[in-house]
């Protein structure tokens, strides 16, 4: 009896051409979890392959492996990338076409739960490729590398609060154009409770690139606040700032820097249509010293 011959040629072909798959869906799994756990509306992350590269250049591989490699790896960067239901039994089962789509797993991140009040873990529930829906319904609507996934999360301590991301895919670039409910910024306690959704406010729109509305969000907690200090709530922002400042221990006003100061140079940037990200960061940060001395020297409401 005569045994077919399998040349070694295939075999290998048919490892490293895997292998360039499985290394593409760990790269693309990893700058997702990146991108959901620490960029911010807007932003965007370059998928990377740098574990890839290494592989090749640190592994004994043929010139010819080398070669199935890399086209296998073109190949699956050029073709629409499949987002695998978490409630599915998952990649084992959708092996039989992976030569033709890249499967993409959602993996558990920490994010804020607003109902928990603090960062939690969350389990991924749902994904979809809102491109692939579309194509599925008309044939206008092709694909490619340009992509849109929505990925669902459950937190895993309270398993009530859900949160949707949507993801927008360009090539090898990542971008987060949308999170339903919007982030929560996690503020310091130094800052008073009544006027944090302000603080909050502001940077969550300066982290989403929003200069000049961040701006605004961090004057009107300014003058939010200093209208919570006077009895008079008829008094525009500045004079509630100036009874404010005199109401002050002489510590504070002269070693902290001035919420008038800081509401003035705000107000300047905001007339002048200016986005000044230095003004923000700096201004953030004097307000977070202002209100850290004020615990220092046990300062309380002066209405």
């Amino acid at each position: 009896m005569r045994y077919p011959v399998i040349a070694m040629s295939t075999v290998y072909t048919t490892d490293w051409a895997a292998q360039a798959r499985a290394d593409l869906r760990a790269a693309i799994r990893d700058s997702a979890k990146q991108l959901l756990e620490a960029k911010h509306l807007y932003q965007s992350i370059t998928i990377d392959l740098t574990s890839s590269k290494q592989r090749l250049a640190h592994t004994s591989i043929s010139e010819g492996n080398k070669s199935i490699y890399e086209h296998e790896m073109k190949r699956s960067l050029e073709l629409p990338w499949v987002p695998v239901e978490p409630d599915l039994p998952g990649i084992a089962t959708q092996s039989k076409t992976m030569h033709e789509r890249i499967y993409v797993v959602f993996s558990t991140i920490k994010t804020h739960c607003t109902k928990c009040g603090q960062p939690e873990p969350h389990n991924p529930v749902y994904a979809r490729d809102v491109n692939a829906d579309l194509a599925s319904r008309s044939r206008a609507y092709g694909q490619g590398t340009l992509q849109h996934f929505v990925a669902g999360y459950v937190c895993q301590a309270c398993k009530v609060l859900l949160q949707f991301f949507m993801i927008r895919r360009e090539g090898l670039k990542l971008s987060l154009t949308g999170r339903s409910p919007m982030e929560q910024v996690a503020v310091p306690d130094v800052i008073p409770k009544a006027q944090r959704k302000y603080y909050s406010g502001a940077i969550v729109a300066f982290q989403s690139g929003q200069v000049l509305p961040a701006l605004f969000m961090l004057r009107t907690f300014v003058e939010q606040f200093a209208a919570s200090q006077v009895e008079d709530k008829t008094l525009r922002a500045d004079a509630a700032l100036n009874a404010y400042m005199a109401a002050l221990p002489e510590p504070v006003r002269a070693h902290f820097a001035s919420p008038r100061e800081i509401y003035g140079r705000l107000s300047d940037a905001i007339h002048a249509a200016r986005e000044d990200a230095d003004l923000f960061r700096e201004a953030a940060e004097q307000l977070l010293e202002h209100f850290d001395a004020r615990r220092l020297y046990k300062v309380t409401s002066l209405v």
